[in-house]
């Protein structure tokens, strides 16, 4: 007789798998079985938060976006996730190198560490009807990572005035990250 899987033994053998060929899997069947991420970041299934840190990490790690959703994929069945802004927070940004060879790097809630340049762009969307200020950065496959405030108002100050590529708004500002400049306002 098999003993029963405990939560805790099961993540311990899946924490070294966190990257998942998920890019390989192609299930046919969908499901939505109530899985929500709300702009805080929290993780929620069927109204419920999901208090555990490392079922919500596990989860982060097998998200996927197609055509504009969310899909929390797995071999078999991929189920569908409902995002009020963006699945991932970046809560920490850290900075090498000055000047035209600063590199500028963010973690995320979920750990993801990155860099800023062409693959991993930062997007400023800004919606003057609302005053409303959305800065992202690209982590991986389509899935962006929103600033919070505080990494926010530290990349403000890392800013520069003026056009530099945008010829549109004299009264820009951009920062440069791995010899790439970005527009954060």
């Amino acid at each position: 007789m098999e003993a029963e899987a405990k939560p805790d033994s099961l993540f311990e053998q899946l924490e070294p798998l966190r990257r998942w060929p998920i890019h390989q899997w192609s299930p046919a069947q969908t499901d939505d079985i109530g899985l929500y991420i709300d702009r805080s970041g929290k993780w929620y299934y069927r109204g419920s938060e999901i208090a555990r840190r490392r079922m919500v990490k596990l989860f982060a790690s097998l998200l996927r976006m197609e055509d504009a959703e969310y899909f929390l994929i797995t071999p078999k069945i991929r189920y569908r996730v409902r995002v009020e802004e963006c699945p991932f927070l970046a809560v920490d940004i850290q900075t090498e190198g000055q000047g035209d060879g600063l590199c500028i790097h963010f973690r995320t809630n979920m750990d993801d560490v990155v860099r800023v340049d062409r693959e991993h762009p930062l997007t400023v969307e800004l919606n003057p009807e609302a005053g409303t200020v959305l800065p992202t950065v690209l982590v991986r496959n389509g899935l962006r990572a929103k600033l919070t405030r505080a990494v926010y108002y530290s990349l403000a100050e890392l800013a520069s005035p003026g056009p530099g590529k945008w010829d549109d708004d004299a009264s820009s500002f951009h920062v440069r990250s791995n010899g790439e400049l970005f527009r954060i306002g």
